[in-house]
């Protein structure tokens, strides 16, 4: 057999079935203590969110297209291009929560990320930034930013910012 051909073996049987989707609206932590690596399959089965622990270098998230990609999605994915990572919302996170099948929230840390809760819509490949309106000089909020609850219904988020509680719409 050619090595080629072995470590293509040895990636395929390495590679790591992706974990059940949290529900609509359930706060998933990052942190450090409680991390877990590896795909994580979103609601509707077209995306999947790959959580990397770096442990002191902070959480790092991507978005994996790994449907066929679908009139719906063929904007913005295509065969060739299926992975999504933007060093705003993909850097240091904290926190997420599916608020839709193809819609995510993501908060990072200030530490190695902005410290701001960002709205990302799968299918069109948009990303907004829900809080802080404007990042201070450094392209960071300067604040913690947790995830409290997330109330599907009213389309709004309760994140703590420092020490201040502020809800949040997306």
């Amino acid at each position: 057999m050619s090595s080629s051909l072995l470590i293509l073996l040895s990636l395929a049987a390495s590679a790591e079935a992706p974990k059940a989707s949290p529900k609509v609206g359930e706060i998933v932590s990052l942190a450090a203590s409680t991390c877990s690596p590896g795909p994580v399959r979103g609601p509707s089965r077209t995306f999947e969110l790959y959580v990397f622990c770096d442990d002191a270098l902070g959480t790092h998230l991507g978005v994996v297209h790994v449907a066929l990609v679908s009139p719906a999605t063929a904007a913005a994915w295509s065969l060739d291009n299926r992975f999504w990572q933007n060093a705003d919302w993909s850097a240091d996170a904290s926190a997420y929560a599916w608020v839709a099948p193809d819609v995510l929230l993501v908060t990072t840390s200030p530490v190695y990320g902005t410290g701001a809760l960002y709205r990302l819509d799968l299918a069109s490949r948009r990303v907004g930034r829900l809080w802080p309106r404007e990042l201070e000089s450094g392209n960071t909020s300067g604040v913690s930013v947790a995830l409290k609850a997330v109330d599907i219904t009213d389309r709004h988020v309760t994140l703590q910012a420092g020490s201040k509680t502020e809800r949040v719409g997306f």
